[in-house]
C-alpha cells in the first residue's frame, strides 16, 4: 500500500518551510489560511486517490460531494509532471491544495478553494489567492477531481473490493516503481 505523505507536510509546517509562488505570502489572508491548514492537517484522515489520470470522469453530483470525516486529506499521484504528489486538505467547504516534489523534498502551497455554492451540475469555488494564471487552473482542476472522487465514494452502489494480484504482477509493478493495485471502486447491481 502506498504511504501517505501528509506527515511530511506537517513536518514542513513545524519548520515553517512551506513554499509558495512568488508573492503569495504577501497577499492578505494567505498566512491565515496556512495557519488554519497547519492546525487541521494534524486531525486529517488520509485517502490515497491514485493517479490523476486513473480517475474516471463519472460526472460530478454536487449533492454527493460530502466529506466522510470533518478533516480529510486526499492524495493524488502526478504523472509526467515536475511535482510527484498533489494533496487536497479538505475542511468543510474550505479545501487547500499543496504539491510535493521528490528531489529535494519540498511542499508548496498552491491555493485554497472556498465553496461558494452549488450549481445544478457543478460546485462554485472562490479561489484564493485571487491571481490569474496556471495556479488557478491547477487548483480548480484538483478541487474538481477531489469532488468527483467524493461523488463516487458517496454513491450507494459503490463498494470497496480488495484486489490481490498474483506475486509475479506485484514484483513487476514494484520493479517499475508503480503503485500496487489494492482498491477498486465497483458499481453494484
Amino acid at each position: 500500500m502506498r504511504t501517505c505523505h501528509l506527515h511530511e507536510l506537517i513536518e514542513k509546517f513545524d519548520k515553517d518551510d512551506i513554499l509558495a509562488p512568488t508573492g503569495y505570502k504577501n497577499i492578505n489572508g494567505v498566512v491565515e489560511f496556512l495557519n488554519v491548514a497547519d492546525v487541521a492537517a494534524r486531525d486529517a484522515v488520509c485517502f490515497y486517490v491514485g493517479s490523476e489520470e486513473s480517475i474516471p470522469d463519472v460526472g460530478l453530483v454536487p449533492g454527493l460531494v460530502r466529506l466522510p470525516f470533518p478533516v480529510c486529506w486526499f492524495e493524488f499521484e502526478l504523472v509526467g509532471c515536475a511535482y510527484a504528489t498533489c494533496g487536497v486538505l479538505a475542511i468543510a467547504t474550505t479545501w487547500f491544495v499543496f504539491v510535493r516534489t521528490n528531489n529535494p523534498l519540498e511542499w508548496e502551497f498552491c491555493g485554497v478553494g472556498v465553496r461558494e455554492g452549488v450549481g445544478e451540475s457543478d460546485l462554485r469555488w472562490n479561489i484564493f489567492p485571487n491571481i490569474r494564471g496556471p495556479y488557478v487552473d491547477f487548483v480548480s482542476g484538483f478541487l474538481k477531481l477531489t469532488a468527483i472522487f467524493l461523488t463516487a465514494l458517496n454513491c450507494s452502489n459503490v463498494r470497496q473490493v480488495e484486489h490481490l494480484p498474483d506475486e509475479k504482477l506485484k514484483r513487476a509493478r514494484k520493479k517499475a516503481r508503480k503503485t500496487p493495485i489494492v482498491l477498486v471502486l465497483d458499481a453494484g447491481d
